[in-house]
């Protein structure tokens, strides 16, 4: 994976000239990055504000510019219709300069839902409710558009949400989500859905904890990472009250109890021989059952560390603080807070090369071959028995690789990235004021409500582009921009 760490910030506008012309004339006609000429249409800004609520969409061009307005409508090959709020008519561009859109629409506009998560071989992931599964397809009711039915050949994983699973918060979405530390109000900042710190101090916000609950966030550092993160803390700016705290240093990962008598470390892990000195970027999950009085740590879905309090379970709060212990700069985004199901075997290793295989959420395993999923239940066949079991018992499913296909690489594909963590490929037909068009080998015909999309990557096979995805570009670059560091090129194992 690379990324680029830049401490020059780019002009996110069109160019001074043509913003001015934009300005002042009404955007009668103006300059797109491309150095195109575009014309005005008719005005809908009210309609556009009114589709969009929640903030301002935004575009990327090839050159590094970037636009906010709202998108209007898209025609690949075509034309792109963008609103800017201080512009009376719509401004036209060509979508080739055209590298990504952010979507200004939240989580919260649509209701998730989905009984299964679906992992393709062209890494594709999406999420929805199982209708059928026999040996031909797959079919899933989504959350977020109609029914969709995907060739078992392009079936990779299955991994059952059952009734828990569900995303209680992802965000952050804006900074009034979060309580900075008062002592250090200017420690950290919330910028391109990511906050950052750029020296020690605290940032934290309450939430509605279950008592089983999946709290994951990615997390990039400059030098070396010196985090803190506080589970069940009084409050939302600091540390206090009864809470446990992870820490997680260069070397050492390490759980501490929070009570009246002070800070007690439970155990942690020793890193070895500073793994996070070669990369700058990992994804930390933090499951907790407050009944078992467990919590265990998981780096980029790897179970690293389980602890057990032995004594009562102390975390009282509904407060979750990161604090920054280095002067040098973080970043931390995509943060997720969602029900868990209460077992680990998710993030081991299932091998299905041959024949497909089943796991369990007690732990057993056994190959053979996925007969059907139908009304809940998923029907196995081992070479030595066939047994049905409903879908909730279930933790995940491998489907055998020898049998898979991979949906075609095409010019002009479109990955579009969902608000549940989901993604998928496909050839977009246009975009209008509610909903996307397209095809893709996985699925046939692709109608996907626009307030469930938080971003439409173009170009996705060019200059490496499906190395990386353009969120994390951004990420990496603020941070390295607000560390001060020299641009530099860092290549990740």
């Amino acid at each position: 994976m690379l990324f680029s760490f830049n401490h020059r910030r780019r002009q996110h506008l069109l160019s001074a000239a043509g913003l001015v012309i934009l300005l002042v004339l009404g955007s009668a006609r103006a300059e797109a990055p491309s150095g195109e000429t575009v014309a005005a249409d008719d005005d809908p800004r009210t309609a556009a504000n009114a589709n969009n609520p929640t903030g301002f969409d935004r575009v990327s061009f090839r050159n590094g510019d970037r636009l906010s307005g709202q998108l209007l409508e898209m025609k690949p090959g075509s034309v792109l219709r963008w609103q800017h709020p201080e512009v009376g008519d719509p401004i036209e561009f060509n979508p080739e300069q055209i590298m990504e859109i952010k979507l200004g629409s939240s989580l919260s506009q649509l209701p998730v839902s989905g009984d299964l998560a679906v992992t393709l071989t062209n890494d594709d992931e999406l999420i929805g409710n199982v209708v059928a599964m026999d040996g031909e397809r797959l079919q899933v009711d989504t959350w977020y558009g109609e029914r969709i039915a995907i060739p078992r050949v392009m079936v990779r994983r299955l991994v059952p949400r059952g009734s828990s699973g569900n995303v209680l918060y992802a965000g952050p979405n804006h900074d009034g989500d979060w309580q900075h530390e008062a002592a250090r109000p200017g420690a950290w900042s919330f910028e391109d859905e990511a906050l950052y710190a750029s020296g020690p101090g605290s940032i934290g916000r309450r939430f509605e904890l279950p008592d089983l609950l999946e709290f994951s966030f990615d997390l990039a550092w400059q030098t070396l990472p010196q985090l803190q993160v506080g589970l069940y803390t009084d409050r939302s700016d600091q540390l206090s009250g009864l809470y446990y705290l992870l820490q997680i240093t260069s070397h050492n990962i390490d759980l501490r109890r929070g009570d009246q008598h002070g800070l007690t470390n439970l155990g942690g892990i020793n890193l070895g021989a500073t793994p996070f000195q070669h990369r700058q970027h990992a994804r930390f999950t933090i499951c907790v059952d407050r009944p078992k009085k467990l919590i265990a740590l998981l780096i980029d879905n790897q179970v690293v560390k389980q602890w057990i309090d032995n004594r009562q379970f102390v975390g009282s709060g509904d407060g979750i603080v990161f604090r920054n212990l280095s002067p040098a700069a973080l970043g931390i985004r995509n943060i997720q807070l969602r029900e868990w199901r209460g077992e680990l075997s998710l993030a081991e290793t299932l091998s299905a090369d041959q024949q497909d295989a089943i796991v369990l959420i007690n732990g057993d395993q056994a190959e053979g071959k996925l007969v059907s999923i139908q009304n809940g239940i998923v029907a196995f066949a081992s070479p030595s028995v066939g047994f049905d079991v409903p879908l909730s018992r279930v933790a995940r499913m491998e489907l055998a690789a020898d049998n898979q296909e991979r949906a075609r690489r095409r010019g002009g594909d479109v990955l579009a990235i969902l608000h549940d963590g989901g993604r998928l490929t496909f050839q977009m037909d246009h975009i209008d004021r509610a909903m996307i068009h397209g095809s893709s080998d996985n699925c046939g015909k692709v109608v996907l409500d626009r307030r469930a999309i938080a971003e439409l990557q173009f170009h996705i096979y060019d200059d490496g582009q499906t190395t990386r995805t353009a969120t994390e570009w951004d990420f990496e670059t603020t941070l390295g921009r607000k560390s001060g560091a020299e641009p530099e090129l860092i290549r990740l194992p």
